[in-house]
């Protein structure tokens, strides 16, 4: 999704009890990072990411249950235009 300053993304919960999610970003295909760009865990669906620049950027989920990390979900592709 565009946004001026942020991106929004949606996603499908998972089939199995998790406590909630991480939302990771890269400017490159495969190459989302290590650390999650939201600093506590996303209860809900849907995540806003304040993006301060404007380009391309990569989006993987990854849910978390109990310290435990699941793979990472497919990835997204999105545009910051403005």
């Amino acid at each position: 999704m565009f946004g001026r300053r942020s991106i929004k993304l949606t996603w499908h919960p998972s089939p199995e009890r998790v406590d909630g999610y991480y939302v990771y970003r890269g400017r490159n295909s495969g190459q989302e990072g290590l650390l999650p760009v939201n600093k506590t865990i996303v209860l809900g669906t849907s995540y806003t990411d304040q993006v301060p620049i404007i380009g391309t950027f990569y989006y993987v989920v990854r849910s978390s249950r109990n310290g435990v990390f699941s793979k990472p979900s497919n990835e997204v592709k999105t545009k910051r235009l403005f």
